[in-house]
């Protein structure tokens, strides 16, 4: 049967819901110009709030998308944060006033309009799954002749810190329809099918629990030093393949944007280079740890 290995992210669990903005909206900059944020680009902007504890701190992300009547500010926050408490549209206004006093979020402007207001105020939102797949990808009947396969979602399912949600189930539904062409019998078809997409599913779910789990702004208590030392580690990686010109990898978020890489060759890369950094710590460590005994030894 199909059973499920899960783990938890910094990211899963958090809360998020869509605002509906006026597409022709300007945004205010730190000059008292009104920029228009440009629509067919590949840049996201993130806008942030006055308020800074973690259950006030807010960020709007906008993703590039094509000219529309609305577009939306992605709000996405712990689960215990303040601004899920409100219940009614026009306190919602207001808080977003509050949380933005460059904006104007008066009714009058139509930035957001008072039903929208309304919806999100009242809507319950939903939660970024855990990091899971499926070990098992098919169940095949004695005689090879029908199959249950998986694929997409039913595989695997996570965060979208990595943005490869589409993508690694658009890779599923290629990989089996190339399988179903190359293999008649479909019992062997899955099996052939498993063999290839198997360890791929595996190597993204690892690679989105450490690729960019912090990117929401969550912070607070644990998840603090858990960023710090997430944030270390990322630049640490980065440092490193700029002075060995290549040689030790990139971390995998930035990996993951050669499309010519499979994401269990970029996962080995990032583990051997883990491996290898805690290979030289140790050893460090123990010269240092020799070098303190045998100056022990010289004053005792």
């Amino acid at each position: 049967g199909f059973k499920v290995k899960r783990w938890f992210s910094p990211s899963s669990g958090l809360k998020f819901k869509c605002l509906q903005i006026n597409s022709d909206a300007k945004v205010p900059v730190g000059d008292g110009t009104m920029f228009e944020i440009p629509f067919d680009t590949q840049t996201f902007y993130s806008i942030r709030s006055v308020y800074k504890s973690p259950k006030q701190a807010i960020s709007l992300g906008l993703l590039p998308c094509r000219k529309a009547p609305t577009r939306t500010f992605n709000v996405i926050r712990l689960p215990n944060h303040d601004i899920w408490k409100v219940k009614d549209g026009e306190e919602l206004r207001e808080w977003f006033a509050k949380a933005f006093p460059r904006f104007d979020f008066s009714a009058e402007t139509s930035l957001v309009e008072q039903e929208e207001f309304d919806r999100f105020a009242t809507t319950e939102g939903l939660s970024l799954p855990p990091c899971q797949y499926s070990p098992q990808l098919y169940v095949v009947s004695p005689n090879s002749e029908a199959a249950v396969i998986l694929v997409g979602d039913a595989v695997h399912t996570f965060p979208p810190d990595l943005g490869e949600g589409v993508n690694s189930g658009l890779e599923d539904v290629l990989c089996l329809d190339e399988s179903l062409t190359k293999i008649g019998k479909i019992g062997n078809a899955a099996r052939y099918y498993a063999s290839l997409r198997g360890p791929e599913s595996k190597a993204l779910v690892k690679m989105v629990r450490v690729g960019a789990p912090f990117q929401y702004q969550q912070f607070g208590g644990l998840l603090t030093v858990k960023k710090l030392f997430w944030t270390f580690n990322f630049f640490g990686r980065v440092a490193l393949n700029k002075l060995t010109f290549g040689l030790s990898p990139n971390p995998v978020f930035i990996q993951i944007s050669d499309p010519n890489l499979k994401y269990s060759t970029a996962l080995r890369r990032a583990d051997t280079l883990t491996a290898t950094l805690w290979l030289i710590t140790l050893g460090v460590l123990s010269k240092v740890f020799g070098v303190a005994s045998k100056l022990k030894a010289l004053f005792v």
